[in-house]
């Protein structure tokens, strides 16, 4: 239920924190720090999920390496397709989410 919670809650609770940093400090946070805060609670959500805080740590490198090799895949995937931007949406998503999944499924297989 913990875990459920925090992943639930992630993206309002950054889509708030967001718009308050940009709003505050006048920093665009979009791009760079809600993907890096969502892979920490996502990390933190596998780790209570599995009961493993003592794991953190690792759960803090796992998730982004996979996000790392999606991104490497839809890299290599738009650049051998030739994709424009329209179409590269269509890549970029579902490599992204089943790495992602990948990841979380990993870890629990895993613990």
């Amino acid at each position: 239920m913990a875990a459920a919670l925090i992943v639930g809650l992630a993206t309002p609770l950054l889509r708030f924190l967001t718009s308050w940093m940009n709003a505050l400090i006048g920093l665009t946070w979009d791009s760079l720090g809600a993907p890096i805060g969502f892979l920490v609670l996502v990390s933190f959500a596998i780790c209570v999920l599995t009961g493993s805080l003592s794991l953190l740590p690792i759960g803090l490198v796992w998730n982004p390496a996979f996000a790392g090799a999606g991104l490497v895949l839809v890299y290599a995937g738009v650049r051998a397709l030739n994709a424009t931007t329209t179409w590269s949406e269509f890549l970029q998503w579902p490599i992204l989410k089943s790495m992602l999944a990948l990841s979380i499924a990993s870890w629990i297989i895993w613990r």
